[in-house]
């Protein structure tokens, strides 16, 4: 087994990885603190490709699935102010129209630039 040290790993490396190809489910490992091992049978190709990955990965970049996760849930929570409107009789504000398809758009996607963050939640509504 080969094993290396240099820099921190952060979340978006899975991320990646996957968007490089072909390297999620490889023979290697890798550890927050920076340490990937590669294992005997590792194909060069695999290894150039993790190393590369590795190379231009910045730890601080936020992961997708992380954002995602976060996108689902802020949805979620929205639902409830779509009911005390329906309940009160408040159209639903076109802003919150919008936030909650920001949020389904982020929800959908398969990939994006989780450095962006959260639309901004708007105020509730009046009356609700």
């Amino acid at each position: 087994m080969n094993q290396m040290t240099q820099k921190a790993i952060g979340p978006s490396f899975f991320d990646e990885l996957v968007a490089y190809g072909g390297l999620v489910g490889q023979h290697f490992t890798w550890s927050p603190n920076g340490i990937i091992e590669f294992f005997e049978d590792t194909p060069q190709a695999v290894i150039d490709g993790v190393l590369a990955v590795y190379e231009a990965h910045d730890p601080t970049k936020p992961s997708w699935g992380d954002l995602k996760l976060q996108a689902q849930v802020a949805l979620n929570c929205s639902d409830v102010t779509i009911m005390r409107c329906a309940e009160n009789a408040v159209p639903v504000p076109s802003e919150w129209a919008a936030y909650r398809k920001a949020l389904r758009t982020i929800v959908g996607a398969e990939a994006g630039d989780a450095s962006k963050g959260l639309p901004v939640k708007p105020p509730y509504p009046k009356g609700t």
